[in-house]
């Protein structure tokens, strides 16, 4: 899978060579290294949403994840199930919850409600191909991925998600 432009990948490449050069090059006038470092972190990370996935169809989990984690370059933790979600959700912080709505148990609408009870700073991803616009519309931090999608669709709802995130920094 081919993206236009710079990936995150060329981009925190680029970004590093930079930083190389002005420690190499910038003794005056540049700040301590720990001051550039830290700013360099911060630039390479500040897209970068961690995304609990669950989906209970094994190959679109499988096809999904490369995509999240080759192409952007994003921390995912793929999960089967609600159950599994959940467990997952308790041990560790979840920028993104990306649901399909079937899943094999409790249904991914009710994992949201859960999620977002739990954890109201959650941004909840609802990927299906049913009509849920009632809940998304009544639910907060919540966007729907109609299935089927392409990986563009992927994309557009988690610059949305970043673009959110940054209005409440």
């Amino acid at each position: 899978m081919l993206r236009r432009g710079l990936s995150h990948t060329d981009i925190s490449k680029r970004l590093q060579r930079m930083t190389h050069t002005r420690l190499h090059y910038g003794k005056a006038g540049y700040p301590p290294f720990f001051q550039v470092a830290a700013t360099c972190e911060t630039l390479m990370n500040a897209d970068r949403l961690s995304i609990l996935y669950v989906e209970d169809n094994e190959m679109l989990r499988a096809t999904i994840v490369e995509y999240l984690v080759e192409e952007l370059s994003l921390p995912v933790t793929p999960v089967a199930s609600a159950e599994a979600a959940l467990a997952a959700l308790a041990q560790a912080h979840y920028d993104v919850l990306l649901t399909d709505v079937s899943l094999p148990g409790r249904s991914g609408i009710e994992l949201g409600r859960d999620a977002l009870a739990r954890y109201p700073d959650i941004h909840l991803i609802i990927s299906t191909g049913h009509d849920v616009s009632g809940f998304v519309q009544n639910m907060p931090n919540t966007q729907c991925l109609p299935k089927p999608f392409d990986l563009d669709h992927i994309d557009a709802v988690l610059a949305s998600v970043r673009q959110s995130i940054a209005e409440r920094a």
